[in-house]
């Protein structure tokens, strides 16, 4: 299922609990797998061993930081009224270098992806996607694709197809 057809079935799926009360309970476990089917869409899917593999870089990281090191702390003291004193507060500082040294052991486990479409140097430079890097503000690199003319013609074709089948779908009716 892609995203439109989830984002569908959940709608779908609101109306006919709406509708049918009666079958409300099969409905809206079939609503909720559904949404979650929704928000995990994007998701990539990784195997149990990268979970660990995560899971123990974050654990690095947290060992990494000196939590022993009273400058990384607000301590509020006060004192009660038999003249004890306690800890009225205690905050951590340093979240920042605490969160870059887990950021740091995480990212060591991947390896950044480009996508890059690899020239066919059998083929004439005519029939070749032609691929475009725009520098968006803030320097970040935005790379286009665009088809050629025998895609275009293909998927010109595929539509047409398509529309062809439902149209005799409808003339059945």
């Amino acid at each position: 299922m892609n995203e439109i057809d989830l984002t569908t079935k959940i709608e779908g799926l609101k109306k006919a609990i709406a509708e049918h009360k009666d079958f409300a309970g099969n409905y809206e476990s079939d609503l909720v797998k559904a949404e979650q089917e929704l928000k995990d869409y994007n998701k990539i899917a990784l195997p149990p061993v990268v979970f660990d593999d995560i899971q123990e870089a974050i654990e690095a990281g947290i060992e990494e930081f000196d939590f022993s090191d009273t400058g990384n702390f607000d301590i509020e003291y006060g004192i009660e009224y038999d003249g004890k004193v306690h800890c009225e507060s205690h905050e951590l500082n340093d979240t920042y270098e605490l969160t870059e040294k887990i950021v740091k052991k995480v990212h060591a486990l991947f390896v950044e992806k480009l996508d890059t479409i690899e020239p066919d140097h059998h083929k004439p430079v005519e029939t070749q996607p032609v691929v475009e890097e725009i520098t968006v503000d803030g320097g970040e690199t935005e790379v286009t694709v665009t088809p050629t003319e025998d895609e275009m013609n293909d998927f010109n074709k595929k539509i047409e197809e398509t529309k062809e089948k439902s149209f005799k779908k409808r003339t059945w009716f």
